[in-house]
């Protein structure tokens, strides 16, 4: 599964909450979006609420998509080995031998078990979420991931979610008085081209983010705005992590600072320093290098 794929797939997976969310209040009649229901109540209190099946459906049929793959995710990367059934001589590597020479008993694979899963919906979206180079290295990568969004799309269909609008930044085309457009780009899902709503110009939706990722790269940013800026990257983030990996030297907090040295994009930053009383600043291409390192390292441990 390429990136891109892994991309699309996690921002469902990531959302899973708020989507079951409108999907329980659409089954009960209360849709966020399509509004409060009108009319008079004509039953008791006591009386059951009406089930809506096509929500009991698509909620069905998510969960057990999620919980399908989760097992077969298990199943195809799950540490396995051989037990002898007569003597108690394992095998995992290199040659297999009993633990009695004269043993004449037959090896059986055996499979780790899968062990606790919460097994909601939101459950089994947060394990496939840590299981990442699993998803992208199973041979049905393609079929997991097909499935997995058709599921999705389901339930946003039942809620009558609109689909998330990604922002590309100002247009900034030229205009006929010299002035540059000042118009947000926006883009939806799917969307390879789009055109600025105030000058009619057309943008490539992929040249744009690429633009608007170079240029966040080199920016110094508060915790909360580097989380935003690095989660829209497909990278997660917390403010724990944050402290973490800078506590153990993996990270350098920044403040500004008039009296420092520019940078190559005339940053005036410095490291912070204990007696420091401004916020803590991060540099975003080297949490995006940290982060990169860690999955890379977590795949490997992993393999």
């Amino acid at each position: 599964m390429c990136s891109a794929c892994w991309s699309r797939l996690q921002r469902q997976l990531a959302r899973t909450d708020d989507i079951l969310e409108d999907l329980e209040l659409t089954g009960a009649g209360r849709d966020k979006i399509r509004g409060a229901p009108t009319g008079r109540i004509s039953h008791s209190s006591s009386s059951p609420m009406p089930v809506r099946p096509h929500v009991v459906r698509a909620a069905d049929r998510l969960r057990n998509a999620l919980s399908t793959w989760v097992r077969d995710l298990w199943e195809t990367h799950a540490i396995r080995w051989q037990d002898c059934d007569t003597c108690d001589a394992r095998w995992l590597s290199g040659d297999k031998r009993h633990t009695t020479p004269d043993c004449g008993g037959s090896w059986v694979e055996k499979v780790a078990e899968l062990g606790h899963v919460d097994h909601t919906s939101a459950g089994l979206a947060r394990w496939v979420l840590r299981h990442q180079n699993w998803v992208k290295t199973h041979p049905a990568a393609d079929e997991l991931h097909a499935d997995l969004l058709d599921a999705y799309a389901d339930v946003l269909r039942v809620i009558d979610r609109p689909d998330d609008r990604l922002y590309l930044g100002i247009c900034s085309a030229e205009l006929e008085n010299g002035e540059l457009c000042e118009v947000d780009l926006f883009a939806r899902q799917g969307q390879t081209a789009i055109r600025c709503r105030g000058c009619d110009s057309a943008w490539n939706v992929h040249e744009r983010r690429e633009y608007l990722t170079a240029a966040v790269d080199h920016q110094y940013l508060p915790s909360n705005l580097v989380i935003a800026a690095v989660t829209r990257r497909a990278h997660h983030l917390t403010q724990s992590m944050l402290r973490n990996y800078r506590a153990r030297g993996r990270l350098t907090a920044y403040v500004h600072d008039e009296s420092a040295t520019p940078d190559e994009h005339g940053h005036q930053v410095r490291p912070i320093r204990d007696d420091d009383d401004q916020v803590a600043l991060y540099r975003v291409s080297e949490v995006v290098d940290v982060l990169t390192t860690k999955y890379r390292r977590t795949s490997r441990e992993a393999s």
